[in-house]
């Protein structure tokens, strides 16, 4: 079970997540753009099996973020909510992975582990490059009062009715 209160903590620093109940119909370039929407260079790695005989996707992927607080507005969007696309009635569900990382994730997948219904492993990889100076993130305006009862002395900005940006983390 994913618990935000954990990574607003800074205490769980896992990345990788598993998403599941993914519409069949969705390829990789589909998935990514949809991903993409909200989470393009919050991410280092998204991968979509795909079962090679029928060219579908197995109904989950996976995303590695290159920080762990960007799971919260993923959580924030998708977890419990029908699929926009296909007209699907799956409801996404989303988990911490039991391979976590980047590196390790791609090791899994080159070897084989997550399934053997397809011939090529199919996934997305992008260099980010972390500013360790400017660590701005974007989260849900829902979660600004837990957010602030961490990190009381925090410098953040609201962008919008329901959104709001983080531009520096100080807790004393």
């Amino acid at each position: 079970k994913i618990h935000l209160e954990s990574i607003l903590r800074q205490k769980d620093k896992r990345t990788t997540i598993m998403i599941r109940h993914i519409p069949n119909k969705y390829t990789l370039k589909l998935f990514n753009d949809e991903i993409n929407k909200s989470f393009a260079n919050k991410y280092d790695l998204l991968y979509l099996p795909v079962d090679t005989d029928n060219h579908c996707n197995l109904g989950f992927g996976f995303i590695n973020f290159v920080d762990p607080i960007h799971i919260i507005d993923l959580y924030d969007r998708y977890f419990g909510k029908k699929w926009e696309k296909f007209n699907s009635d799956k409801i996404c569900e989303l988990a911490y992975a039991k391979v976590q990382g980047k590196e390790e994730l791609l090791k899994h997948i080159v070897q084989g582990g997550v399934t053997n219904c397809y011939d090529m492993p199919v996934y997305l990889t992008y260099d980010i490059k972390i500013d360790k100076n400017n660590s701005s993130i974007e989260l849900p305006i829902k979660y600004l009062q837990a957010f602030l009862n961490f990190y009381p002395y925090s410098l953040y900005r609201i962008v919008s009715y329901d959104r709001f940006i983080v531009d520096s983390f100080y807790n004393f």
